[in-house]
Parts: structure tokens; C-alpha cells; sequence
């Protein structure tokens, strides 16, 4: 959840979010007041200064647009493990399921003189590899980066962060966000998926925009990042798509001034 969270911080903070300020303004408003109206209110083209011929501007993206763009990008799950039977028979089928069932991948094949498991201990497997897979199934793992920046499902800009692409609402978006897989996809998906989790992201990625304005103007008080890793500010100052690596930003830092 959090490796999201920041994500999103900093592409609204520090990154795309520069020039679409209405972005965090939106997140900063949901975290102050969460509620289903608020999750997906959209300013019109005239509230945000838009031309009225102007279909949709980027500055009209709701709170669950612009999640729904976090979770495309920088999904907290980056592969999804799905176990398949291969077997012709029912009794093949049953007797692998139970396999399957106390298949334990952490578990190590004990030597007969290590004694590290006692004689009838559940880890005691000096006769099978128990990290190996029963016969007729197969792990078949689904890349969830690449499946969402897939230019023929999301366009050329696939690697951009752009919570327009999700307005307007037509059957087409629908269609798109069906095809995110942040949480899994059916029948077997994360049961935080419609609610819970896209609001809690956009609660606290609004509460930390919330921490930075304090009780100055959003935009009077100076605050930038700063890294020892230089590759890592230039990837910033481009607007690159940030990385996804766990340890990626951890020397990045937050600097304030007045």
C-alpha cells in the first residue's frame, strides 16, 4: 500500500502534479472530507478556467481518477501467481489438489543427518522436494506492470502518468478498468478492491499534501526533493515514470524552507 502512496505523492507533488496543481488540491479536499461525492468530483472546464470547447482538461480529473492512474502505474502488486491443472482425470485432479494444498514453497529438503527436523516433524521431507511443484499442475505467474502499459490497451503514452485518460466516463473506460489488475482479477480478487483500498490511498496521499501546506498557502511555502543518487533527480526533473523498486527512493529526501 504504501510504495502507491508515495508514488502518487510524489507524481502530484513533485512531478506531473506541477502542472495540474488540481490534482492535489482534489486529494487534499477528499482527505478533509471523505465521502462517495467528494471520491469522484469533477470540476468543470469552467471552474478550473478551461475553454467550454475544450472537451476534457487534465485539471478536471476526480479523486478516483486520478487512483485509478496510480494504481495502472505503479500497481502495489506487481505479478499475480495462479496454480493450473493439467491433469486428464478427475482422480488426478482431486489427488493434486490435496498436493497443492501442503505445498509449502519456503519449505528446504532435510538431510538424513542434519537433524535439523526431529523424525516425524511436519518439515521432516528427507524423501521428496517438497519446493517442487505436484506433477500436473503448473504456476503460471501474470505480469501485472507490463499487462498495464500495454500501448495497445492504454496508447502510445502507456509509461505517462494522466488520470484524463480515464474521462471521460464512457463504456470504453469501463471497459479499462476492467482490465486493471492492482488487485487481482476474478473470480479471485482482493475484497478492498472497490472500496476500501482506492479511498484509503487517496485519504493518505491527500493527508501528506495536507503535512506539507500546514497553515500557509499551498504554493507560499518552498519544499523540493533532494538525493545523493543523481540518475535518480534527473528521472525526477524528466518526469519519468518513477520506479518501482522498493529501495529505489530511500535516500530521497523531503527539504522545506520559508
Amino acid at each position: 500500500m504504501w510504495r502507491i502512496v508515495l508514488r502518487l505523492f510524489l507524481e502530484v507533488r513533485f512531478v506531473t502534479g506541477v502542472d495540474n496543481p488540481e490534482w492535489g488540491t482534489a486529494l487534499m479536499e477528499f482527505a478533509k472530507t471523505p465521502t462517495e461525492t467528494q471520491f469522484g468530483k469533477r470540476q468543470t472546464p469552467h471552474e478550473t478556467g478551461a475553454n467550454d470547447s475544450q472537451d476534457c482538461s487534465p485539471r478536471t480529473a476526480s479523486v478516483n481518477e486520478t487512483v485509478l492512474e496510480a494504481l495502472r502505474l505503479y500497481p502495489p502488486t506487481r505479478r499475480i501467481h495462479r496454480a493450473y491443472n493439467w491433469g486428464s482425470g478427475s482422480e488426478t485432479r482431486n489427488h493434486s489438489m490435496g498436493d497443492l494444498e501442503n505445498y509449502d514453497p519456503d519449505r528446504r529438503i532435510a538431510s538424513d543427518t542434519d537433524g535439523s527436523h526431529p523424525e516425524g516433524s511436519e518439515r521432516d521431507n528427507s524423501t521428496m522436494d517438497p519446493t517442487a511443484m505436484p506433477t500436473d499442475w503448473r504456476m503460471i505467474a501474470a505480469d501485472v506492470v507490463a499487462c498495464q502499459r500495454n500501448v495497445d490497451i492504454w496508447g502510445v503514452r502507456a509509461d505517462e502518468f494522466n488520470p484524463q485518460r480515464w474521462i471521460p466516463w464512457t463504456e470504453e473506460r469501463k471497459d479499462m478498468k476492467k482490465m486493471l489488475l492492482a488487485f487481482g482479477s476474478p473470480p479471485i480478487e482482493c475484497p478492498a478492491k472497490r472500496v476500501f483500498a482506492p479511498w484509503m490511498i487517496g485519504i493518505l496521499v491527500g493527508a501528506l499534501l495536507r503535512g506539507l501546506q500546514g497553515e500557509a498557502n499551498y504554493r507560499t511555502r518552498f519544499w523540493r526533493l533532494d538525493c545523493p543518487d543523481k540518475k535518480v533527480m534527473a528521472a525526477l526533473r524528466a518526469k519519468k515514470r518513477l520506479r518501482l523498486e522498493r529501495d529505489v527512493y530511500d535516500d530521497l529526501e523531503l527539504v522545506g524552507s520559508f
